[in-house]
């Protein structure tokens, strides 16, 4: 979270960070885990207005660990969740200032979680975005992808 604070200041945006007291241990490709962290909290800081706010949270369910990234970003037409994970992807939706995007981020994020056996899914109302990873303890990675209210 650290490396994306210089980006989220520059819009004035604020990184809020929520996890447990005590460590949280998974068994997974730390690289590859990292990088799809890194896709989802690059498109939350892009995809956000100016003075707004992105929460990140850890929680344990039974046995999973969820990784939430929830932003208050443009969100995402409902006719073009079909197409989000697709490479070159381009939707409606648009970088609030001016950023540059490729349509790759999210194809590398449904790679790296099919990688781990995994799935991503998406769900928009077009406001705020959380993003829903969820990663088992058995190094099978179950992501979900959200964007609602």
């Amino acid at each position: 979270m650290d490396d994306f604070t210089p980006a989220a200041a520059q819009k004035d945006i604020q990184l809020h960070l929520d996890c447990p007291n005590r460590s949280v241990y998974f068994l997974s490709d730390r690289q590859l885990l990292s990088r799809m962290l890194e896709n989802l909290l690059s498109n939350a800081i892009k995809y956000t207005t100016n003075g707004k706010n992105i929460w990140i949270s850890v929680s344990e369910e039974k046995d999973a660990i969820s990784i939430k990234v929830r932003d208050e970003g443009v969100g995402i037409q409902p006719d073009e969740l079909p197409h989000l994970f697709a490479k070159y992807s381009k939707i409606s939706s648009k970088p609030t200032a001016g950023e540059a995007s490729t349509g790759l981020g999210l194809a590398i994020v449904k790679r790296i979680c099919e990688e781990l056996n995994g799935q991503i899914s998406c769900e928009s109302d077009q406001a705020k975005a959380p993003y829903l990873p969820s990663f088992s303890r058995n190094n099978v990675c179950l992501a979900f992808f959200w964007v609602q209210n």
